[in-house]
């Protein structure tokens, strides 16, 4: 058979082919060289050594280009394709070796490696592992709900998608949706479990910031550490399962038809309290012993032995409250007032000195209470009793509310 060898001194081209041709004559008559193989390569371009490689001649190759250091096939292009390839039925390129395709970009708007599939229902680029059944693409249908048009597709019998943060500041995987109005991230199953967030040591399985709603039941299973933490409101369409402790810092808030059902509450405040609309100007800090006003609201005491008396601002020294009844919004001011349980309570020792278990009421000096020393006046405005004593002045005192 008749072969051509090309040999380069250093100064022209070994090979070099030059079409003039018009193009309306079909694209073999355009090409300057054409390689064309029944069962070899067609055209074949090495660089360098290659004796070690064992692969001239290799089938079915319309253009080959090996280098044991350097570049098999270069192609550069200044606006159009730098590499072109097309196959009716296997790939247009391949690449085999440490990296199959590498692709470089020095474009801050460019990519390195680009994909595009002019059909709808195809995929930009398509990634494929012998190893635990994995594949992944970028941009393509996906093929568990073929309605659907996915960015990103990974699918394994062990991870579909992983991410990794270096640092603690950074985020492994992250959710975004364009004018915050979509879902950033969504996790869906059947019969396992949609959305997993697991700690193995102090940290959190899961934390929200804002709002959380639910439509279906929470289960917490964990008394070791937190499993979630809410920072904002959570609304529960329906049930909440808990298997051991529920530590709450803020306010549980339900409906008027809201109902908890339980075996044993344990809270960590000292007294149940109740939130009362104060009188027009009234200014209250806890530990302020309170009474009825004419218009149904509360004001500070002012006299000695007030019937009217109606409790102790809650909230004072290091007793909170541990049930606050009736919160709810109002135009004018409110107080937590205790009704029952123990509560640090202003007392004024000058009028009798206060021992332990003595009966309180109200006293004339305002918001404070004294020792009940006239049986028949205290009838009807007994505040509580005394928990520490109160030789003499003024202070906070821990009592026992108990209205009589």
């Amino acid at each position: 058979m008749p072969h051509l060898d090309g040999v380069n001194d250093g100064v022209g081209y070994g090979v070099k082919g030059v079409n003039t041709t018009p193009t309306s004559l079909g694209h073999f008559h355009e090409a300057g060289v054409v390689g064309t193989s029944q069962g070899g390569v067609g055209v074949f371009g090495t660089s360098g050594d290659i004796s070690s490689f064992h692969i001239f001649g290799s089938a079915d190759i319309g253009v080959q280009g090996v280098s044991p250091a350097g570049t098999g096939v270069s192609a550069i292009s200044g606006t159009g394709h730098g590499v072109s390839a097309a196959s009716d039925l296997g790939d247009g390129v391949l690449g085999v070796g440490k990296n199959g395709v590498h692709g470089r970009s020095s474009s801050t708007t460019d990519s390195g490696v680009l994909g595009e599939n002019t059909s709808a229902g195809g995929t930009g680029v398509l990634g494929l592992s012998s190893d635990q059944g994995t594949q992944g693409f970028l941009a393509g249908r996906n093929p568990i709900d073929t309605n659907q048009s996915v960015g990103v597709f990974g699918k394994s019998d062990q991870l579909g998608v992983f991410g990794f943060a270096n640092t603690a500041q950074g985020i492994g995987v992250a959710g975004n949706s364009a004018n915050g109005a979509g879902i950033g991230v969504q996790g869906h199953t059947s019969t396992n479990v949609g959305v997993l967030g697991s700690s193995e040591g102090p940290g959190l399985a899961g934390k929200f910031i804002g709002d959380v709603e639910m439509t279906g039941s929470l289960a917490v299973t964990s008394n070791i550490r937190l499993s979630g933490r809410f920072v904002g409101d959570i609304l529960m369409a329906g049930s909440l399962a808990v298997d051991h402790d529920i530590q709450v810092a803020g306010n549980i808030n339900g409906q008027a038809t809201t109902s908890i059902t339980c075996f044993d509450v344990r809270l960590i405040g000292g007294d149940c309290a109740e939130e009362f609309d104060l009188a027009d100007g009234e200014g209250v800090s806890p530990g302020t012993v309170m009474v009825i006003d004419t218009e149904g609201t509360l004001r500070p005491s002012r006299e000695a032995y007030d019937r009217k008396v109606a409790g102790v601002a809650s909230g004072a020294g290091e007793c909170k409250p541990g049930i606050v009844l009736n919160k709810q919004k109002s135009q004018g001011n409110r107080v937590p007032l205790t009704l029952v349980g123990r509560v640090y309570c202003n007392v004024d020792a000058a009028y009798s000195p206060v021992e332990v278990g003595d009966l309180l009421t109200t006293s004339p000096t305002p918001g404070h209470a004294m020792k009940a020393d006239n049986p028949l006046r205290a009838f009807g405005a007994v505040l509580g009793k005394a928990l520490r004593p109160l030789t003499a002045g003024r202070g906070l005192v821990p009592i026992l509310v108990a209205l009589q």
